[in-house]
């Protein structure tokens, strides 16, 4: 069910609207280009809090903004 990937199409609109690749996310990131391609594609479930929270610096989105995408 896609809710329960931790909404990952709606993260990848999130990244989309910021004008970022997945290679330029990863970079700001600190994270790999494979680990924000498992969440958007739901292979990753719902990611660990450091792993929102370095997504949210790096996307330059409230932590609120991401963490909206966990509650049902």
């Amino acid at each position: 069910m896609e809710t329960d990937n931790w909404k990952g199409k709606q993260f990848r609109q999130i990244r989309r609207s910021k004008l970022l690749t997945q290679n330029e996310l990863a970079a700001k990131s600190n994270l790999s280009k494979q680990a924000i391609s498992l969440i958007e594609t739901g292979v990753t479930r719902v990611p660990g809090p450091s792993t929102i929270k370095a997504l949210a610096d790096g996307l330059g989105a409230s932590l609120d903004k991401l963490l909206f995408l966990v509650e049902d």
